[in-house]
Order: C-alpha cells, then structure tokens, then sequence
C-alpha cells in the first residue's frame, strides 16, 4: 500500500477503456471460452474478471487499481511463503518478498489495469506450487489439495498464454 497506494487514484489510460472493454462489451461470460478469434489473446479468465468489475463497480477505475493492488500483495504474501518454505529462513523470505514488492518484474504490473494477465498468471502459479507443496506434505494423502492445485492450474491456463509454465514449474 505505501508503495502503489497511489495507483488507487490513477484514472484508466492507454488501452484500458478502448482495447479490452470495448472488445467485451458485446459478449457474455461464456463467450469468452468459446472463442477470441477477433482479439487475438486466448485469456477467458482475465476477461471474465474484467467484466465482472464492470458488472460490480461500472468503471469506477479504483475498483479496477485495487484489485491488481490486492492481487500484489497477495503475491508478495504467498512469494514469502514459498521462500520461507525453500529455504527454511524467514529472513530469506523477508529479503525475497521485499526485493520483489520493490520491483514486481514489470512496470506495469500495479498500476495498469490492462497488465491485470500479469500478476493474476503469478497469483495462480504460486497458489498451484503452495498446493502442490501442500499436497506433497499431507500426511493424509487427501486429494484435496491434488484437486484444488489442479484447479488453480487450469485457472492459470486460462489466464495467459504463458500459464503453461504452471506444469513445468511444478
């Protein structure tokens, strides 16, 4: 928040208004799966998402800022998480969590409502590992986490085109 809290007030710019809405528009959550043939992008996940902030908030662009915000911090949470787990230092975590809050990989990744396929691809890769991981550890051997890791899989996948990193990265 003390670093991006300031996105909260931008307004949409660049492509926000005229490249993504407007190509969703005309089309019903479940056109999204069935096709993009005229955007180019296969991202049904993110477009969903999209519109369901329109649906909830009309345009109110805060909406749309806070939740790549929220979707930051959750990924800086669950990326300290994973180091601490690697690792088994929280001091490590600590440094890996705060390099990458400072420096998210993409300038974009904040405060542009149109980068949105950015961090919620790293939302649904480190919730996949985390899962994995927890799956891997049960002493029950619960399915549970096999089933939900799978799922947060696929919901990478259909994020961007760049989600089949998931199963390699597992």
């Amino acid at each position: 928040i003390l670093l991006y809290g300031r996105a909260l007030d931008f307004a949409f710019f660049n492509d926000d208004p005229s490249g993504h809405f407007a190509w969703m528009e005309s089309r019903s959550f479940l056109d999204f799966f069935s096709s993009s043939a005229d955007y180019g992008y296969y991202r049904p996940i993110v477009f969903v998402t999209l519109k369901s902030l329109v649906t909830l908030g009309s345009y109110n662009a805060t909406l749309f800022h806070a939740l790549l915000l929220l979707l930051n911090s959750a990924n800086v949470a669950m990326l300290w998480l994973l180091a601490c787990r690697l690792s088994g230092s929280r001091a490590y975590a600590w440094a890996v969590a705060l390099i990458f809050i400072t420096f998210p990989f993409s300038y974009e990744a904040v405060a542009y409502v149109a980068s949105l396929t950015h961090p919620l691809l790293l939302f649904w890769l480190l919730l996949t590992i985390l899962l994995y991981q927890q799956a891997r550890a049960s002493l029950s051997h619960s399915r549970f986490y096999d089933i939900v890791a799978f799922s947060t899989l696929l919901l990478g996948l259909f994020t961007h085109e760049n989600g089949l990193f998931i199963p390699l990265a597992l």
